[in-house]
C-alpha cells in the first residue's frame, strides 16, 4: 500500500509565473517601497495639516487673550471690574502665549 501526497512549492510556482509574465524579480520589492513612500507622504501631509490647525488655534487663543485682557482692564479703569478678574485674564494670556 502506498500513499502519494503531492507537495507543492508555491514560491517556485510564483517565480515561474512571474518569469512567464515578464515581471522582473525585484518588482514586488519595488512596489512595496513605492507603497510605503506613498503612505509616508500622506502621513506627513496629515501631520502638517494637524500642525497648521494647532498653530492657528494657538494664534486665535493669544488674540482672544489680548482682547479679553484689554476689555477687562478698561472695565477696571471704570470701576466695573476687580483686580482678580484682571489678573485672571493676564494669567490666561500668559498661558496662551506659552502655547504659541
Amino acid at each position: 500500500m502506498q500513499l502519494n501526497i503531492p507537495l507543492r512549492n508555491r514560491a517556485a510556482q510564483a517565480v515561474q509565473i512571474r518569469s512567464e509574465l515578464g515581471i522582473p524579480p525585484g518588482a514586488d520589492a519595488l512596489q512595496q517601497i513605492e507603497n510605503q513612500v506613498g503612505i509616508e507622504v500622506r502621513n506627513a501631509q496629515f501631520a502638517m495639516q494637524q500642525n497648521r490647525a494647532s498653530v492657528d488655534s494657538a494664534r486665535a487663543a493669544v488674540e482672544l487673550g489680548h482682547q479679553s485682557l484689554d476689555a477687562e482692564q478698561k472695565k477696571y479703569q471704570f470701576g466695573t471690574s476687580t483686580t482678580t478678574l484682571v489678573l485672571q485674564n493676564q494669567s490666561q494670556l500668559a498661558t496662551a502665549d506659552q502655547l504659541w
